[in-house]
């Protein structure tokens, strides 16, 4: 080429070099300098004195008055108020506002040093700023111990360049939350998939993989910001409400998640038949219908635990509506409820009714309610009618008064004597809420996101109160931090019918576990909109038999019963729901786990090897408890499966293929299987197929053990209740099977150790174990 040609070439893509270099320049400008609100808004605090009162440090500046205490040797609160923000020590989130007084504190001229062995907060006088310190860790650094602009005021805190984030609610968006901005505020969106940021479940709570976790105390609607506005900042914006924040420190993700609920509150134990197969559909409209899918299930030979009646149950109205806020049968359609219901319970199946927190004008109970002033109000006092919601005008029942709480609670409580075993509360954001609604604590942005909470709270409280030996069954798409101490079971709500709303799910699970729910599932099936697809309802009922709760769900698009499927599909179905069941022992005992130390059923991969960078956004593979990994095929056609194995030996649950970990690999996958595999040196107790959890006995118990000579030790402990009775561990109703071997040159020792702690209704005298060396490299 001459050099005239190569100079002619270079003149021609001058434009389109300038035009790069413009984009990138404008890329890192924004990059770099972009933040909520203009630096130059912010003014700093000026510290101007301090003091120790009561086991608590309080910071006096120029603008107010932080409070920092520590609930916990290894957690650090701080509250900010002032003239404009009063002092809140009452949370919604936090259990209670006791404090750890043997602290140890130190001051100089530049420095306090506040705090325990666990946990330090280190206050630089000028300029002021928080650096929390976890035994010889730096944790956390504040940016602005707090700031105020225009109707914004919130904190905000330094990142360091490869933090990784978890949590904050119910999001289909990339499950490392670094470079996201994510709304504060319960929101219903029908037909999701993914990538959806704001959904029906905020919490405003993550886990960090820097060794802490951060909880901002404060329900009113808000921003929580993860370096998307501001490089390497986080900022939490709220429009007001309590201004606290609790950085929660631990040894490992378990231990953060463990001492996050210490301060909110564990999950109680779920009733044993809610780790069963419970149908449901949108929806069953008689009891004539209901019978006859019950029937069928049976006669098909499917497990079935509970039935899920929807809004029929009350009954049509007029424009084909529905008579929503009655909560009583529609007797037309549904003659003999009381009969279906112990008809029902006779063979093992429990009954779930649907309730909302809407009524219609044309139910019966609108007047007294509207008239008693028990709804939702107007600004000048007069009930809100909603005209823009799918069920036509309604109001809202305002949940925070103790008068609306015992109205609705008796209507519960009259279906609850007639037989009904669980609830399913539905639009609980609230769906339809306009900002200025006003309740009797404040205006819909003040209390929108704990609406939810204060429901499920006056269900929990009532069903202890009268029920103190049952076990509360509470499903619903919304709440708040602490709710999971209201034995609340959220479900992701109306994801699309489709592969991708299928792909969001374990998005959706894990982040809810890394959010302090551990019971978060889905529709399995898919809800919304799509047509029927044989191959998506297999894949996501397969995935389903390794979720928290296994419930089968969908609009009228598509079959929802997997007898309405292909005997091809039925015949793998069977096998999975089978598979559901025998891992009873094993899933119970995870959800104990959870119970006592907030151990998540499903675990992300991250947490196996957490240096490891490519895991920190994997959830499409997952751990189920400590010992099993899965898979999940949420494409069409797959035929091969690319997942990571961690660290350690591992056993394929279905062929027993033993295969080395710290390496990804390409699993060969049919309709017939999911990739699933089991740790080396597990104990899987497992028993035989059921009709339902009524026929469970763990009298006879096969133990899987997946032997390898690179696990010298291994351990697990089952635990045992009769299933039902509420607190029964807290009672000494239970025992513990521990299982332990160890290997030694050519010998193996096999230690089975039964620790009684009471006794409880239908305690084996005795077990029959059948302990199944499931691999064995040589012979004994």
């Amino acid at each position: 080429m001459k050099n005239s040609d190569k100079k002619f070439t270079l003149v021609q893509a001058k434009p389109y070099l300038f035009l790069l270099l413009f984009f990138v320049a404008i890329f890192f400008i924004f990059r770099f300098s972009r933040t909520l609100v203009p630096e130059s808004s912010y003014a700093r605090l000026i510290y101007q004195s301090h003091q120790i009162a009561d086991g608590r440090l309080y910071i006096e500046t120029d603008k107010g008055t932080f409070r920092i205490s520590l609930p916990q040797p290894d957690v650090a609160e701080v509250i900010f108020h002032n003239q404009e923000l009063p002092f809140i020590d009452s949370s919604h989130a936090v259990l209670s506002s006791v404090h750890f007084t043997s602290v140890n504190f130190t001051s100089d001229d530049r420095q306090i040093i506040f705090g325990s062995k666990e946990m330090q907060v280190v206050i630089d006088k000028s300029p002021l700023r928080f650096t929390y310190v976890n035994v010889a860790d730096t944790l956390l650094t504040s940016y602005r111990p707090f700031f105020d602009h225009d109707t914004l005021r919130g904190f905000s805190f330094t990142l360091q360049p490869d933090e990784h984030f978890y949590g904050a609610g119910f999001r289909t968006t990339a499950f490392d939350l670094r470079d996201q901005h994510l709304e504060l505020y319960n929101q219903a969106h029908y037909g999701y998939s993914l990538d959806a940021p704001n959904l029906n479940f905020s919490v405003p709570f993550v886990v960090s993989s820097a060794g802490y976790g951060l909880l901002f105390d404060n329900p009113e609607k808000g921003i929580l910001d993860l370096d998307k506005m501001q490089a390497n900042v986080l900022t939490f914006t709220s429009i007001g409400g309590r201004m606290a924040y609790y950085v929660i420190g631990g040894a490992n993700t378990d231990s953060i998640l463990k001492n996050y609920h210490q301060l909110t509150g564990f999950q109680p134990m779920p009733p044993r038949w809610a780790l069963g197969y419970i149908q449901s559909r949108f929806g069953y409209e008689s009891e004539a219908e209901a019978r006859q899918m019950v029937s069928r299930m049976l006669a098909e030979g499917y497990p079935l635990d509970a039935v899920v009646i929807d809004l029929y149950w009350f009954g049509a109205g007029v424009h084909d509506s529905f008579y929503m806020g009655n909560l009583d049968w529609y007797t037309k359609k549904w003659p003999e409820p009381d009969k279906m219901i112990a008809d029902f319970d006779k063979q093992g199946i429990k009954t779930i009714l649907i309730t909302e927190p809407y009524v219609l004008p044309e139910s019966r109970y609108f007047d007294t309610l509207s008239q008693a002033g028990m709804l939702g109000k107007n600004p000048d006092g007069s009930t809100m009618i909603l005209d823009k919601f799918w069920f036509g005008p309604g109001g809202l029942f305002d949940i925070f008064q103790p008068r609306m709480q015992q109205w609705f609670w008796e209507k519960y409580q009259r279906q609850t004597e007639m037989g009904v075993a669980g609830w399913w509360g539905d639009l609980g954001e609230p769906e339809n809420h306009p900002d200025n609604m006003q309740h009797v604590t404040g205006n819909a942005l003040q209390v929108h996101n704990i609406y939810g909470h204060y429901w499920h709270k006056m269900l929990a409280e009532n069903n202890a109160k009268y029920y103190p030996e049952v076990r509360l069954f509470n499903l619903n798409r919304s709440g708040f931090a602490g709710s999971q101490r209201y034995s609340l079971y959220p479900w992701s709500g109306d994801v699309a019918r489709s592969w991708q709303g299928l792909q969001a799910q374990p998005r959706a699970v894990l982040g809810m576990a890394m959010s302090g729910f551990p019971y978060m599932h889905s529709d399995l099936g898919g809800f919304a909109v799509g047509q029927e697809d044989a191959e998506l309802y297999l894949r996501w009922l397969q995935y389903g038999v390794f979720n928290p709760i296994y419930r089968v769900h969908g609009d009228p698009h598509a079959p929802v019963e997997p007898y309405a499927y292909p005997d091809s599909i039925q015949e793998i179905l069977h096998r999975f729901i089978d598979l559901r069941y025998r891992l009873l022992p094993y899933n119970y005992s995870l959800a104990w786990l959870n119970s006592t130390q907030g151990i998540p059923v499903t675990k992300p991969l991250f947490a196996e090897e957490p240096y490891y960078e490519a895991l920190s956004g994997v959830t499409n593979t997952y751990l189920w408890g400590n010992d099993i990994l899965v898979a999940p095929i949420l494409e069409p056609g797959q035929t091969h499966r690319r997942l990571y194995l961690p660290k350690g030996v591992w056993f394929d649950f279905f062929n027993d293929e033993k295969l080395f970990g710290s390496r990804w690999i390409n699993q060969p996958v049919t309709l017939q299987t999911i990739p699933v595999f089991v740790r080396g040196g597990a104990f899987i107790p497992m028993t035989e197929p059921i009709t339902n959890t009524k026929d469970y006995s763990s009298q006879h118990l096969t133990l899987h053990y997946y032997h390898t000579t690179e696990v010298p030790v291994s351990t697990f402990t089952m635990y045992e209740d009769d299933g039902i009775t509420r607190n029964a561990f807290a009672k000494n109703q239970y025992e513990l099977l521990n299982f332990r071997s160890h290997a030694a040159e050519d010998i193996l020792l096999m230690t089975l150790k039964r620790e009684i702690a009471g006794t409880y209704p239908d305690m084996p005298a005795k077990r029959n174990i059948t302990l199944v060396f499931q691999v064995m490299e040589t012979d004994p």
